[in-house]
């Protein structure tokens, strides 16, 4: 396994972090859209400046706190700014259960109704920023929990990255990768997941996004999207960016519906020094998540669900580097 795929694996699920909504009108989301869509180029470009499509909205997340340090600002202010009403002390200690800075809000499009969330996330962990970047070290943190029966992330293949066209230059810092993402056992999330690393001497970043040139239309009731035999999607049909309903069959056992056309999830995970203690780390994961009303009927399910699992994961990050 890459040691790519356990940050991207953590980011997607720990969510994002300080996520800023940018509202235009209409013209400008269609030609905005377009040039996003097709550009290829630096992710971390297109995801803190250009921005990307979330249904209606367009979206643009704030760069990483510590990844342009000014010498004319005090870095331990800003980080006591952040830490807010819980103060910088009890947000820094060096313990397990260490609070975690959390927001999971509602993207509302023009009608106000909902169509997917934006979270946030922040907290202080201690560890040799080198030993983070070890094969083994990053392997053993996820490796366990990235791939499962219901869930896995892997790289492409060569012949799959021929197959759906990708003729960029593979590197340790652009990776292609399918994602298969089961949504609290009622969705499922297919596609393929373009990732490119930053990996500086003083912090490392990590970009996501569900590659929207695989997003398609896909027929809601297509025979020949499932094989004939085994009832299961054909390989060519996971590999387009969509969503499934998910039921379980009498054996207990997900089973999935009809695909559908899926776009508009991206984030990125960071990991930068503070420059106030030896080894003291500032983890944030920031996350833009299309949530059709479909998935869970417009609740707040799958918010109330991700709190739960953004300070679960917090936790079983901060142990893994004891």
């Amino acid at each position: 396994m890459s040691t790519v795929v356990p940050w991207v694996w953590h980011g997607m699920l720990t969510a994002g972090f300080l996520v800023s909504v940018i509202n235009v009108d209409a013209s400008t989301l269609a030609d905005e859209a377009t040039k996003s869509e097709t550009r290829t180029g630096d992710l971390r470009t297109l995801l803190t400046r250009d921005g990307i499509q979330v249904a209606e909205q367009h979206v643009v997340l704030p760069e990483p706190a510590l990844a342009n340090r000014s010498q004319d600002v005090s870095q331990e202010s800003n980080l006591k700014e952040l830490s807010g009403n819980i103060g910088w002390e009890r947000f820094s200690r060096q313990n397990l259960n260490s609070p975690v800075i959390i927001r999971v809000d509602p993207l509302q499009n023009s009608d106000s109704q909902p169509v997917g969330l934006l979270v946030r996330q922040a907290y202080i962990a201690y560890a040799r920023l080198d030993d983070l970047r070890k094969r083994d070290f990053m392997d053993s943190i996820f490796s366990s929990g990235a791939n499962d029966s219901e869930g896995e992330i892997r790289e492409l293949t060569l012949p799959e990255r021929n197959k759906l066209g990708i003729v960029e230059t593979e590197t340790d810092e652009e990776m292609y990768f399918y994602v298969r993402l089961p949504l609290l056992r009622k969705v499922m999330v297919r596609g393929v997941l373009r990732v490119q690393r930053r990996d500086q001497d003083n912090g490392i970043e990590v970009y996501w996004q569900l590659d929207p040139r695989f997003t398609e239309t896909v027929a809601s009731e297509t025979p020949d999207d499932q094989d004939a035999t085994s009832g299961e999607l054909k390989a060519e049909t996971q590999m387009k960016n969509t969503w499934s309903p998910l039921s379980t069959n009498e054996l207990g056992m997900l089973v999935e519906g009809s695909p559908v056309a899926y776009r508009g999830m991206a984030g990125y995970m960071s990991v930068w020094p503070t420059g106030l203690e030896e080894n003291q780390l500032l983890v944030e994961s920031r996350m833009a998540l299309h949530e059709p009303v479909e998935w869970f009927g417009g609740t707040k399910y799958l918010r109330s669900k991700l709190l739960i699992s953004l300070q679960e994961g917090a936790k079983q990050f901060r142990r893994s580097l004891r």
